[in-house]
């Protein structure tokens, strides 16, 4: 009978891996959308311009809600897969962490422009945004500051979350637990599409 000796560092070593293919798998999607896209369809029916199309009207609905300062936002690299987060904080600007650690100002359409940006999903309770101007406060303060990104480990839901109650070395680097924080410290019970 044979005994599996598992390294002490398996799930390191498992994280460090799922890491690289996540980010290289985005950074290839990043590079050429329609390219990506193109090897896992049928290349007759062309998904491409289907998506795109999809994108540009789910983003610019006329539906939906406005976020006000503090409000948390998100948005899809991959639907269902990965998502983006930041902080709304007023004159149509978002404050994120991107993922080469940077924090930054940014329009609305360079924050969903670094997936299928389907649409800005905003926290929401009863159809009216929900947000906090300390929360906007502590974002705006981290412009600028570069940290030791990592896609897994110290993401934008992270520091998201971190803006959210100030403790930026916090576990909550999965959306999930993001929105389960957005619910404790803003009320957020639902996400609402962005009305831009």
């Amino acid at each position: 009978m044979y005994e599996l000796r598992v390294p002490s560092n398996m799930s390191f070593v498992l994280t460090e891996m799922l890491g690289k293919i996540v980010q290289g798998t985005l950074e290839e999607f990043r590079s050429n959308p329609a390219g990506y896209i193109g090897k896992f369809t049928d290349t007759s029916v062309g998904a491409y311009p289907l998506l795109a199309s999809l994108a540009a009207s789910d983003l610019y609905a006329g539906s939906g809600v406005s976020p006000v300062p503090g409000s948390v936002v998100y948005t899809e690299l991959i639907p269902n897969y990965m998502q983006h987060s930041g902080i709304y904080v007023g004159d149509n600007r978002i404050v994120e962490l991107n993922s080469e650690g940077d924090v930054c100002l940014v329009a609305p359409e360079q924050f969903v422009s670094g997936g299928l940006g389907l649409r800005i999903r905003v926290s929401s309770s009863k159809g009216q945004a929900v947000g906090s101007s300390s929360v906007a406060e502590r974002a705006l303060a981290q412009v600028g500051k570069r940290v030791g990104y990592h896609l897994v480990l110290n993401n934008c839901h992270k520091f998201t979350s971190g803006c959210l109650t100030g403790i930026y070395n916090n576990p909550n680097s999965l959306l999930r637990m993001l929105k389960i924080s957005a619910s404790i410290n803003l009320g957020a019970t639902d996400w609402d599409a962005w009305q831009i």
